[in-house]
Order: C-alpha cells, then sequence, then structure tokens
C-alpha cells in the first residue's frame, strides 16, 4: 500500500501513530524503500533485509506514544536499526483536563524525488456539501458575519452621508450664484450617485437582509448536502499548475491520470479540504482576521504565518488563496476558488468568504476553451486498495 509510485523514489516519510509493533515497523520501512514487491523472500533472508533497512532507515521517522512499543517475540539485530526510526512522544500533563493526553494521530507524510505526498486515511459515510436551511453556522462565523455586516453598513452610510455633504456644498453655491439649472443638475447626479451606492449597498442595509444574500449566495454557488464513502490514499501535499496549455479540460484531466496517478473526484476532493470536519471553513468555527488575510493575499502586506498558508487537519495545503483553481476529476466544476473574480472585483464578505469553503464549486464557462498554463493547477492522488 506505501510502496512509492511506479518511476518514484521515497526521499523522507514522517509516521505517527499511538502504539507501534517493531514488527510491523520492518515490513512497512521495506515497503517504503522498494518499488518492486515486498516478498516473503526477501523478509526471510536477513541480510538481505538488514541492507534494505540500512538503506531506508535514515530517511524514516516514527513518532508514537511513549510506552506503547511493542518489541518483536524474539529479538534481533534488526531492532537496532529500527530504533533511530522512532522517537516515543510524552506529552505534559494538562491541567485543564487533569490528565496527561494521549499521542494519538494515525498519519504518513511522504516525500517523492522532492514532491511531498500525504497518507489520508478514508472514512464512511462522510457529510459533504452545505444546505443553508439545515446546516448551522458556528457562533464564531456569525460573529464574524456581523462585525463584517457593521463595518460594511457604517462604510456605505458614510459614503452616502459625504456625497451628501460635497454636492449640497455645490448646489448652496449654485443657489446663491442664481445658477437654477446649474442647482438641478448637481441634485440631479446627487440621486444617481446616492441610487448607485443603494445598488452596491444590497446586502448591507439591515443584518437580516445580509443573512439573506449570503443564504442565497452560499445556495448558488456550494456543493448540495450529501453523504459519500472516502477510501485510503496518498495525496499531493500542495497543488501545482499547469506547465502546458491545455486545449480542454476533458484533454488535461486525460493527461494528468498517468500512471497510479490521478486526480480527485469533488467527493473526495471536499474530504481533503475539511478532513471530515463539518465547519464551513477548514479553519474552524472563526472568521477573526480572516477577511484582512485573504484581502492581503499577493500584496507586500500577505502575512506568511496567516493560517491561510498553514497546512490543514491532514497535512495539505488547501483552499489558501482564491485565485488559484483546482482542476478536479470533472468535467463541469472546479474547486479551490474562482481565479479572483470576486477579489478583484472588490466584491464584499459575501462572495468571497465562501470561495475559501471546502464546498465551494466552480462551474465552466464557455470562455475556458483553453486552459492556460500557470492558472490552473490540479492535485495528484494514489488511491490506495
Amino acid at each position: 500500500v506505501l510502496m512509492p509510485p511506479v518511476g518514484f523514489r521515497l526521499e523522507r516519510a514522517v509516521g505517527t501513530t499511538y502504539s507501534l509493533d517493531l514488527e510491523t515497523l520492518t515490513a512497512v520501512s521495506i515497503a517504503l524503500g522498494l518499488i518492486e514487491d515486498t516478498d516473503s523472500e526477501l523478509i526471510s533472508n536477513p541480510i538481505s533485509m538488514l541492507s534494505a533497512l540500512q538503506k531506508i532507515s535514515d530517511r524514516i521517522v516514527v513518532f508514537c506514544e511513549a510506552g506503547q512499543i511493542k518489541l518483536p517475540t524474539k529479538s534481533n539485530a534488526l531492532c537496532l536499526t529500527l530504533e533511530k526510526m522512532v522517537v516515543p512522544v510524552s506529552i505534559p500533563f494538562d491541567k485543564k483536563i487533569k490528565r496527561y493526553p494521549a499521542f494519538h494521530p494515525k498519519t504518513w507524510l511522504l516525500e517523492y524525488e522532492g514532491v511531498p505526498f500525504v497518507f489520508v486515511p478514508g472514512q464512511k459515510n462522510v457529510v459533504l456539501g452545505w444546505d443553508t436551511s439545515q446546516c448551522a453556522l458556528g457562533e464564531g462565523v456569525l460573529s464574524g458575519l456581523q462585525e463584517e455586516f457593521a463595518a460594511g453598513h457604517e462604510y456605505y452610510e458614510e459614503t452616502k452621508e459625504s456625497l451628501r455633504d460635497d454636492y449640497q456644498m455645490e448646489i448652496d453655491r449654485a443657489r446663491d450664484g442664481g445658477d437654477a439649472e446649474h442647482e438641478e443638475k448637481l441634485r440631479l447626479e446627487l440621486a444617481e450617485e446616492l441610487e448607485a451606492v443603494e445598488e452596491e449597498m444590497k446586502g448591507y442595509r439591515s443584518w437580516e437582509e445580509f443573512m439573506v444574500t449570503w443564504n442565497e449566495h452560499l445556495s448558488r454557488c456550494l456543493s448540495p448536502l450529501r453523504t459519500a464513502d472516502i477510501g485510503d490514499m496518498i495525496v499531493e501535499r500542495d497543488s501545482r499548475y499547469l506547465e502546458e496549455d491545455a486545449a480542454s479540460l476533458d484533454q488535461a484531466v486525460r493527461s494528468l491520470k498517468k500512471g497510479a496517478f490521478t486526480l480527485p473526484t469533488e467527493d473526495e476532493w471536499e474530504y481533503l479540504c475539511n478532513g471530515g470536519a463539518r465547519t464551513l471553513f477548514r479553519w474552524g468555527d472563526t472568521l477573526e482576521d480572516m477577511l484582512t488575510e485573504i484581502y492581503n493575499i499577493g500584496t507586500c502586506q500577505e502575512n506568511t504565518a496567516s493560517i491561510l498558508n498553514q497546512p490543514n487537519m491532514l497535512g495539505l495545503y488547501i483552499t489558501y488563496d482564491s485565485y488559484k483553481i483546482e482542476i478536479i476529476d470533472d468535467l463541469q466544476y472546479k474547486k479551490g476558488g474562482d481565479g479572483g473574480c470576486s477579489l478583484c472585483g472588490g466584491d464584499g464578505a459575501i462572495y468571497v468568504l465562501p470561495c475559501y469553503t471546502a464546498f465551494y464549486r466552480d462551474p465552466i464557462h464557455e470562455y475556458e476553451s483553453v486552459l492556460s498554463k500557470g492558472y490552473y493547477s490540479y492535485r495528484r492522488i494514489v488511491r490506495l486498495p
């Protein structure tokens, strides 16, 4: 299962587990270091096995709960080779829960020839997608949206007030000068300006209107609520851009599914993004400072320490830049962003934030007959039996 794909060589591997069986670690280490099948003849040959372990031992580290290492039934020299791969973990006493927490993550982070891959365990009956009538927003997200509404409402009210003040000065000057025609023209211009602001203000006139507009947009742009079974897979840690233009999405998808590699389906992609969690955003139930970080993407003010630039709970870099569109194994939708349309268009949070959810789907448009290199990205996976 963990053997490198054909044509690839393992560079580094990091594993985490609660308990560790050294005999199992022996088999895993051999598999990670080989391209051909691990057969019984190799395992039964101590010299061959020792040679294989020595070649791979400097490239593998496994973290496990201290005191949970199972030794072989018969001690042997191979244990000495395995010893330097294993790092026991003891988590300090937690005063809040009044006990020593257990070290319990179970995953692998693999790097094949400079390209990091992550082992992602599957899950059955995963809930995916979103339905605004059934999926409640967390208090942290609601609080963040209320702050966004208040800031937006204040901005538009101040804009209208500033327009009235500026035009009133000109209107008073025209009236004092006896220029009735210019005065009337200014009044008409003011009315038009205020009408334009009112139109732009849609969704920010009241909190109730804001939530109606938010829910309407989510219903249009997020995938439907559903359940799916997700299998184990090895996943490229970050997406990469197309290196050549593709004549069509179909051609791009077919060209990227080579050998053991394929592209994730929409179900798989959403699971990879949220890790099975049911929060709207992969970083959890909060919007604190997130809009500032989003608006600074690609600028000199971008914060590289932002949660957007940190891996998610599965160790993947995903949905951190709405300019970055990911191709999946689907000819109708793309994932991961809108190519920056909402940000470049100056749209508010109602239209920008959904691009950072696992469930956002951007339809394929007619103008996308050619997929440009350096603009569309993809993420390879290997489905495991």
